[in-house]
């Protein structure tokens, strides 16, 4: 998992434009990059809805040019000083509250030859038209980059089913997954923890384990039901785990 501890005074900031010939409307984007180029953190946005101040009235199937917001012309920026050679994962987060999915770009993969990464905006319209109309808050997105896969989100439940146990126990998520899940428990006591499909055979084994929150990559094994099995002072618990 990434370290998100990304803005420490180590991490080098960084500014790019696009550049494209004739564009009335750069996307510009700010990053900081770790010292050995394996990860960034940053921000991309419509430059100029955030110098004037200003939002899109949709109409028709494009929108509407209002108060000097111009559209992006451009949906990608390719941002510089990564490792070469080395494949990468681009997660888009949101920027604004009660944002989904739905409102990002989609995340991916990308192998860079020459230490360059774009940052692919054309799976959603940058524009950011809402309901008809935009704040400048809707023009821009957040993202991380790292070569190792992280969880995007931690769903917060009300009660922490660690907090109020009678006996040992570990948390488990998100549950479904797609490559994975976390393991949490309450101390760095060694555990034995095992991954077994339907038909009860063994897909994975993680012996002496001592972290108390442990990314238990899946990505090989197929999809659907799994048990994830921890053992501990000569006991053990199973937890159900969906893969899609």
């Amino acid at each position: 998992m990434i370290n998100l501890g990304l803005l420490s005074s180590e991490f080098m900031p960084h500014l790019r434009y696009d550049f494209s010939e004739n564009n009335p409307n750069p996307i510009e984007c700010y990053y900081l990059m770790s010292p050995t180029g394996d990860a960034a953190i940053g921000w991309v946005h419509n430059r100029h809805a955030v110098i004037a101040k200003s939002f899109y009235v949709k109409k028709g199937p494009g929108s509407q040019n209002v108060l000097g917001c111009l559209t992006p012309t451009v949906d990608h920026i390719t941002l510089l000083g990564f490792q070469p050679g080395q494949q990468y994962h681009v997660y888009w987060f949101p920027t604004r509250q009660n944002a989904t999915a739905e409102d990002l770009p989609d995340d991916y993969d990308y192998e860079s030859s020459t230490g360059s990464i774009p940052l692919d905006l054309s799976t959603h319209d940058f524009r950011g038209v809402y309901n008809n109309f935009i704040d400048t808050l809707r023009s821009d997105y957040a993202f991380v980059i790292t070569q190792q896969p992280i969880v995007k989100s931690m769903t917060h439940a009300d009660e922490d089913p660690l907090l109020k146990k009678t006996e040992w126990d570990f948390a488990l998520y998100p549950n479904p997954s797609t490559d994975g899940a976390w393991l949490r428990f309450d101390d760095d006591t060694p555990k034995d923890v095992e991954v077994y499909d339907v038909l009860g055979r063994r897909l994975v084994q993680r012996p002496s384990m001592t972290d108390e929150i442990h990314f238990l990559d899946l990505k090989d094994v197929a999809k659907g039901m799994v048990w994830v099995r921890v053992h501990f002072e000569g006991t053990a618990k199973t937890k159900k785990l969906l893969i899609h």
